[in-house]
């Protein structure tokens, strides 16, 4: 498995998507985290309305390669609880999880997707020349719009292609948000998705029409007074 997990590290650093940081050398959360907040900053500063929707799928794919779908027949797994292992059960259509080759294997899958999805696309603009169709780490991912109708027209897409593969969007974790806070009607499958006025993307929170990262700094601020707090019975 490592040997493939290799071979397929290389060939991903080759075709992967620039909006893909996902489990790759020398990228992380915090470089998708920085451009995120770049980009709405920009926008903000212009006037410029950027509708952010941010998927959730379901379940990873079960549409797997012929060549690596022996590797999961038959397989089973069991949970390390709080004092005891639990009993082996099945592990039936999902990739095989703290697996070295899953994160790639998934990656790929996404990528994808995504490649179908936005070929054509030029994606919203940020800086004199820039433009942007979406961040991902994996399958966490930021899409970005100009418009409710635009954006309605991107996740539709994403879900009709995903599911080609055997993903689904789950519309009730799905959530939409506004850099300008206006009401945001934007449907999948008919449903109109959840608007919210921040969003925690890849740990880091994310506040409509916020450009000094004031809720994330308050939100760090008091995860570190909880910390130093439970450890005042060792002082």
């Amino acid at each position: 498995m490592k040997i493939i997990q290799t071979r397929l590290q290389e060939h991903r650093e080759q075709t992967s998507r620039e909006e893909q940081a996902g489990f790759r050398p020398g990228r992380g959360c915090c470089d998708q985290i920085f451009v995120a907040r770049q980009l709405m900053e920009e926008r903000i500063r212009c006037g410029k309305r950027t509708v952010i929707v941010f998927i959730d799928f379901k379940s990873a794919f079960d549409c797997i390669v012929r060549r690596l779908k022996a590797t999961y027949n038959g397989s089973s797994s069991s949970v390390w609880t709080k004092n005891e292992l639990s009993e082996e059960f099945p592990i039936k259509t999902e990739i095989r999880q703290g697996d070295v080759i899953s994160p790639q294997f998934f990656n790929i899958v996404v990528d994808a997707i995504m490649k179908k999805v936005f070929d054509g696309r030029s994606g919203v603009q940020y800086g004199d020349n820039q433009f942007l169709t979406d961040l991902m780490f994996a399958d966490d991912s930021a899409i970005f719009a100009e418009t409710y109708t635009e954006a309605t027209d991107i996740i539709s897409s994403i879900a009709e292609v995903a599911e080609s593969y055997g993903l689904r969007i789950n519309g009730d974790k799905t959530k939409i948000m506004t850099t300008d806070g206006s009401e945001a009607k934007v449907y999948l499958e008919g449903v109109q998705l959840e608007q919210v006025q921040e969003f925690k993307y890849l740990g880091s929170l994310l506040e409509e029409n916020e450009v000094a990262a004031t809720a994330e700094v308050n939100s760090r601020i008091g995860k570190a007074s909880a910390a130093f707090a439970s450890l005042k019975w060792c002082v």
